[in-house]
């Protein structure tokens, strides 16, 4: 049932002829073959109508059709869902509220418990400031929101995954919500025909809502998971690049990757559903990039310190 949609959707609504057929100049078509049928009527014994007869047979066939034809597609067309977004965008947009504030609630719940009793000349920043604790809450977070758009979609077949390098320059594992081993990590990360690498590369955040087909143009790379689900999923990367932010630039940048697996977030010619994960997943890496930077500054701090103690 679902490919019978899917073929209507692109017969009826995004086919070249479906667009011509279903123009707004249909709309003026109707009048038109009225506005002819009456002067037909009325002047049937003018020289201009009854020396013609055939041409305004022609005529009014061709205009006749196309009024038809326009009012069919567009009936039809108007009866077929447009995108699996629109039919649930108020639920969309109400989940998407919902996990802000509960990543928000998660940072005050933690900053409210750290702050009960610190110790004496303790340093504030050290106790509140556990960026890895609260990017873990966003990944688990925007685990759920996922899941939740799909029915056929269970956390467990997602993994949301921050990747950033380390002092030798190497792609590492920051924080993960799901099973993505260090080896894939740094495997993927050194592969130029991944979607991370194309994202970082880039600098813009990159998704596809078919990974095969992905892999299949190279710009994809398979992690060991995927081999037990044929490669089935979709797959977004947002680039973090925090521009002079430290003193080493290789050290600024990191990638947030949401995957999925054996269950794809949307069909790859659902233009919209696309648009609407996409934009999910850079509203949720933007709140990673605050506690990416809270992260960089601990590092730097731990750093000073070291070196005054040596």
């Amino acid at each position: 049932m679902r490919s019978i949609v899917k073929w209507l959707k692109l017969l009826l609504l995004e086919s070249w002829l479906a667009k011509f057929i279903r123009g707004k100049w249909t709309v003026m078509v109707a009048p038109v073959v009225g506005a002819y049928f009456l002067v037909l009527d009325v002047w049937t014994d003018s020289p201009i109508v009854k020396d013609y007869i055939k041409f305004h047979e022609w005529a009014f066939a061709i205009l006749l059709g196309l009024a038809l034809a326009g009012g069919f597609f567009r009936s039809l067309g108007d009866a077929i869902p447009r995108s699996s977004m629109d039919q649930s965008y108020t639920k969309f947009l109400q989940d998407l509220l919902v996990s802000v504030g509960a990543i928000v609630t998660a940072k005050m719940n933690r900053f409210h418990y750290r702050m009960k009793s610190p110790a004496p000349k303790s340093n504030i920043f050290k106790v509140i400031t556990h960026p890895e604790e609260q990017m873990k809450a966003i990944l688990e977070e925007a685990t759920r929101f996922l899941a939740n758009q799909v029915p056929e979609l269970q956390p467990d077949k997602i993994d949301a995954t921050v990747v950033c390098r380390d002092r030798n320059g190497k792609w590492k594992c920051l924080v993960e919500s799901g099973v993505l081993s260090a080896a894939d990590v740094s495997g993927i990360a050194a592969d130029k025909n991944s979607t991370f690498h194309l994202a970082i590369s880039t600098g813009e955040a990159v998704f596809f809502a078919d990974k095969a087909k992905a892999m299949a143009s190279q710009k994809y790379v398979k992690c060991a998971r995927d081999k037990g689900e044929d490669c089935v999923g979709s797959i977004c990367c947002v680039p973090i690049i925090l521009n002079n932010f430290m003193e080493d630039p290789r050290l600024d940048i990191c990638c947030v990757s949401f995957s999925t697996y054996g269950v794809k977030l949307c069909d790859e010619d659902d233009q919209t559903a696309q648009r609407a994960f996409l934009f999910v997943c850079e509203e949720f890496s933007q709140r990673l990039k605050l506690e990416f930077m809270l992260y960089l500054i601990r590092e730097v701090e731990g750093s000073k310190r070291k070196r005054a103690n040596v």
